[in-house]
């Protein structure tokens, strides 16, 4: 997917979009950014919910801008909340949504099926009413109704979002597989998730294309720039004003401060970068 000078402004005036360019292969590709980014505004546009005011996107050589029913053909969409039909099983509700998503064949739709539930292991409660499931479980549900049809162009919204750790790795390890063979767009909050799943990643700030990278690339240049220390508790200021303060967070119920610096502040120590101390640094035009 190419993305080449979109921008979109809405009719009060607001710039969701500003000129933004971006190539998206296969795989998994992370989207951070603050809330009011432009994450979901790229989502709605990239997917044909909106007209953006200018610029192009390419898919397989087709501007879905011009044709977007050429997208919605080969999409798959996680929200990040989503209701369910009441009463309605796992089966019985993928075979509703498949029916609509145009998969006519009876016998092919009810292979196709359970081969989605058996990837998503959810195999076991195909007779069980959805919305009886627990967080993890609907979230699995969500991926398997993502693929219904073999889309090549999925969107996961928030996938992880509430999960316990255990359901968050289960979720994440099904996201790892099926980013091996298509386009998997991840929006979230949660950096430690665009970490461990994505090959190259883009952070948005105020509607603008921040930066792009592998997440491992952009941490090393980092590396020697980032420092801590413990904290008083009513400590907000940093008197060494070489130094710029990334963030304030607790660790095992101390207060620390991290902060990026060339050079050593007095009293820190030396830390390794994490894709957290990027994300900051990046808002912050440090880096």
């Amino acid at each position: 997917m190419i993305i080449d000078g979109l921008s979109l402004i809405y009719p009060n005036g607001v710039k969701a979009i500003d000129k933004m360019s971006l190539n998206i292969s296969q795989g998994i590709f992370g989207l951070l950014g603050p809330n009011g980014a432009g994450k979901s505004s790229l989502m709605k546009t990239l997917v044909g919910l909106q007209k953006p005011s200018s610029g192009q996107v390419l898919f397989n050589n087709v501007d879905i801008i011009r044709d977007p029913d050429h997208i919605k053909r080969t999409l798959g969409y996680l929200p990040q909340e989503f209701g369910v039909l009441p009463k309605a099983n796992a089966f019985q509700l993928l075979e509703h949504l498949a029916i609509l998503k145009g998969i006519k064949d009876k016998s092919f739709r009810k292979l196709h099926i359970n081969y989605l539930l058996r990837e998503v292991n959810l195999d076991q409660h195909a007779s069980r009413e959805v919305y009886t499931f627990s967080g993890g479980m609907r979230q699995r549900f969500g991926l398997a109704q993502a693929l219904l049809g073999n889309p090549q162009f999925i969107v996961v919204d928030e996938p992880t979002a509430g999960l316990d750790p255990e359901e968050r790795n289960r979720i994440n390890g099904i996201l790892s597989k099926i980013g091996q063979q298509r386009i998997v767009l991840l929006s979230t909050h949660l950096v430690e998730d665009v970490y461990q799943l994505c090959a190259e990643m883009a952070i948005l700030h105020s509607g603008k294309l921040k930066i792009t990278g592998s997440p491992k690339e952009l941490i090393k240049a980092l590396e020697g720039k980032i420092w801590a220390r413990p904290a008083a508790s009513d400590e907000a200021e940093i008197p060494d004003f070489s130094s710029v303060m990334i963030r304030k967070n607790f660790i095992g119920g101390e207060s620390w401060i991290t902060v990026f610096s060339e050079n050593r502040p007095d009293g820190f120590q030396l830390q390794k970068p994490t894709l957290e101390d990027f994300y900051f640094c990046s808002i912050k035009n440090l880096i």
